[in-house]
């Protein structure tokens, strides 16, 4: 199959946001999806995303027809991408088993696109949350120079720049694979000042990928558990 580029889309968009006009200014934004009030319905009409609030008062919203990226002037950058399965990837959901078939996912079609944008990326840890969305996948990466946030990153003590971390969650739906993404902040624009294990910043990513997860509204309904449990990936 040939590789997805979810990944260099984001990160186009991540280089050229600061240059862009706040939604709040912009009269009539390109996109391909189709933006109405604060709410965002992908090209595909595989689902609508509410958009946060600080997004619609200031923030930045960019699309591909795949891939679609928020960011304020505060600390979110995320995006949502979304892929029709081909019947490849269909039988090997159904061969391996949805855990193992996300995890080989992100492994062969992800990681290697962090890997060639960021020298030194690191999948730092993966869960499995079997009862949420059908069967779905956590991914915490380490990208050495890899923050949406550009400038605004301040440099160490040592003049190095703090290492990026994003959240990564992976799940299937109506014959769509989604990959949803968003930074850790806090670890790059104060440092000194996060003080947070791996454990505790999981956790917060999750949350707030859940978070996202609760914004949007699919074609076809699905429910979203609560507090899902989890299980490690080796």
């Amino acid at each position: 199959m040939k590789r997805l580029s979810w990944l260099a889309a984001l990160t186009l968009l991540g280089a050229t946001v600061g240059a862009s006009t706040p939604l709040a200014a912009q009269q009539t934004p390109f996109l391909y999806g189709v933006l109405e009030d604060n709410r965002y319905e992908a090209p595909s009409g595989e689902y609508t995303l509410t958009l946060p609030s600080q997004i619609s008062l200031g923030g930045e919203i960019h699309d591909t027809p795949e891939v679609v990226t928020l960011q304020d002037h505060l600390a979110l950058h995320a995006s949502v991408a979304c892929f029709g399965l081909n019947l490849n990837l269909k039988r090997q959901d159904e061969t391996l088993g949805r855990r193992d078939f996300l995890v080989g996912f992100f492994r062969e079609h992800v990681q290697p696109q962090f890997l060639q944008r960021f020298a030194g990326a690191e999948i730092e840890s993966a869960r499995f949350t079997p009862e949420l969305l059908n069967g779905a996948l956590f991914v915490y990466n380490l990208l050495p120079g890899g923050s949406m946030f550009g400038e605004r990153v301040p440099t160490m003590e040592d003049g190095s720049a703090p290492v990026a971390k994003r959240g990564n969650l992976l799940f299937l739906h109506n014959n769509h694979i989604y990959v949803l993404s968003l930074e850790l902040a806090e670890k790059v624009l104060a440092p000194a000042s996060f003080d947070l294990g791996p454990e505790e910043q999981n956790a917060l990513l999750q949350k707030r990928l859940l978070e996202l997860v609760g914004r949007m509204d699919f074609r076809a309904p699905l429910p979203l558990p609560a507090q899902p449990d989890t299980e490690s990936v080796g």
